[in-house]
């Protein structure tokens, strides 16, 4: 079966084709906002990154016909002026005979601090799993 990529923000909906009987999956948290201070010193910290979780290429079971959910999460927007920048948001595939894989976004900076990288949402033994840098 081709690999398909969702790149874009947002929700996607797959159709699992006729003799497809197992699938895998990649996701990737979005990215925190960076964040500049106003306090006379400029300085600011960077958004941490998003969670990565990858599922082995065989390692869902599927049926013909069964839903499959994909979210593309966001980066979060940086800000100046005194508050914090905004997390990256959560991406996720799930329907998968029950079972889900989800990457947190990564956490905001903050004034003169990165932020935190983002952590694991849900993941099955055998999936690759790394936190976001932060």
């Amino acid at each position: 079966m081709p690999t398909r990529n969702y790149t874009s923000p947002g929700t996607y909906f797959f159709s699992v084709p006729l003799y497809v009987t197992r699938m895998g999956g990649t996701v990737i948290g979005g990215g925190g906002g960076g964040y500049r201070d106003n306090d006379g010193d400029d300085e600011g910290g960077g958004g941490g990154g998003g969670a990565f979780v990858a599922t082995p290429g065989r390692n869902r079971v599927t049926s013909f016909g069964q839903s499959i959910r994909i979210v593309v999460g966001a980066g979060g927007p940086g800000r100046s002026g005194g508050s914090g920048g905004n997390p990256g948001s959560d991406s996720s595939i799930s329907g998968w005979s029950g079972t889900s894989i989800t990457a947190r976004g990564g956490r905001t900076g903050t004034d003169d601090n990165g932020g935190g990288g983002g952590g694991i949402g849900s993941a099955a033994p055998g999936d690759t799993i790394r936190s976001g840098a932060g």
